[in-house]
């Protein structure tokens, strides 16, 4: 199994602070009385352990400059590293949390660099490592497995693993998170049930949804959302597709 250095690029250290230049946004935060604690986020440095409260409408920033959040104080670290934010989803309960990075020296997202300008959403247990040694773990502050959910989808397609994520919901359709294998890349898995198709089939049933799904696999058009892999079992069908 590949080391965190492995995926760890370390360029040369980022340019001093010059607080006479930094463009830090420096909004009034609002009341916290007037915001819910989304998550917990635990920084682990060495054994020295912090507890840092993510709330609603707040957002996270992490990095070298003093008026962040959380400060890393080390070289390798950009003034603002990367930022952690909660998003509310219509019609869910539930708020989807990101992490973005917004350095050039990248911050790790269970091992893997999650990019400059890119962003991936933070699940229970998920760790962030700004720099070697300096973790930040991300806890959800209730956790519910939800008892709707079927723990036979976690196993439908040997490329993907499907969390417990929801991203949205439909009268026809639920939409999870899932996770490439082999990449840790995030995918959107559409998830319906047959009882609530017109026209349910197999397969190799002749003309029907899985067909005409298929048919899209074979399409690669901006305008035309892309279909990584479709799976079924007897109640359901599972689109794997780009978050």
């Amino acid at each position: 199994m590949a080391s965190t250095e492995d995926y760890y690029e370390f360029t040369q250290p980022t340019q001093p602070i010059d607080e006479s230049t930094q463009n830090i946004d420096e909004e009034e935060p609002a009341s916290l009385t007037q915001n819910k604690v989304v998550a917990t986020l635990v920084k682990l440095n060495g054994h020295l352990i912090q507890n840092y409260n993510l709330y609603t409408n707040l957002p996270i920033l992490i990095g070298r400059h003093r008026t962040c959040e959380i400060v890393i104080d080390s070289n390798f670290s950009s003034n603002k590293h990367c930022k952690i934010y909660a998003v509310e989803s219509t019609g869910l309960q539930d708020l989807i949390v990101f992490c973005e990075d917004l350095s050039s020296n990248g911050t790790l997202w269970n091992g893997k660099k999650i990019g400059r300008g890119n962003k991936v959403i933070l699940s229970h247990g998920d760790t962030l490592e700004i720099k070697k040694g300096n973790y930040i773990t991300f806890l959800l502050k209730n956790r519910i497995l939800r008892k709707h959910d079927n723990e036979n989808q976690l196993d439908v397609s040997n490329i993907y693993q499907i969390t417990d994520k929801v991203l949205g919901s439909g009268t026809f359709a639920k939409v999870k998170l899932a996770i490439r294998k082999d990449t840790n890349e995030q995918v959107a898995v559409k998830i319906m049930d047959k009882v609530s198709l017109k026209n349910p089939g197999s397969i190799g049933g002749g003309t029907n949804y899985i067909d005409e799904i298929n048919l899209l696999r074979a399409f690669d058009h901006p305008n035309i959302v892309r279909v990584f892999e479709v799976q079924e079992t007897e109640k359901q069908v599972f689109i794997f597709m780009p978050l």
